[in-house]
């Protein structure tokens, strides 16, 4: 954690993946319907979208600025990076249905193939 980017972009990115570890998680059960994977997807993006204001962005900054003070880490604004993080985002946001329709389908071929 020796530069601010850094720093940012692991927080940003645990704070996303909290989020998406229980779409994950739910989309991975195998008595999970379709009706109940795309509710669960969209509480995600709407609870993606409440922390998406000018409030909790400050709250995050305070944040940031209160663990990267004992470090001697300068703080600045990465805005070469947020494109960057923003493209990871989108793809950690698609990583959990991907994941659970390829489970799925290796369970049910070891259903076919065992019988």
């Amino acid at each position: 954690m020796s530069t601010f980017d850094f720093l940012f972009g692991a927080m940003l990115s645990e704070m996303v993946l909290r989020h998406t570890d229980n779409l994950s998680r739910t989309l991975q059960k195998k008595t999970c319907s379709a009706a109940e994977g795309q509710q669960m997807a969209r509480l995600v993006v709407n609870t993606l979208l409440t922390v998406r204001n000018d409030e909790s962005f400050h709250l995050f900054w305070q944040k940031l600025i209160s663990v990267s003070q004992p470090s001697d880490i300068e703080p600045r604004l990465p805005r070469a990076l947020l494109c960057e993080v923003c493209t990871v985002m989108k793809l950690v946001l698609i990583m959990p249905a991907t994941n659970a329709s390829s489970e799925h389908s290796f369970t049910a071929l070891r259903r076919v193939k065992i019988t």
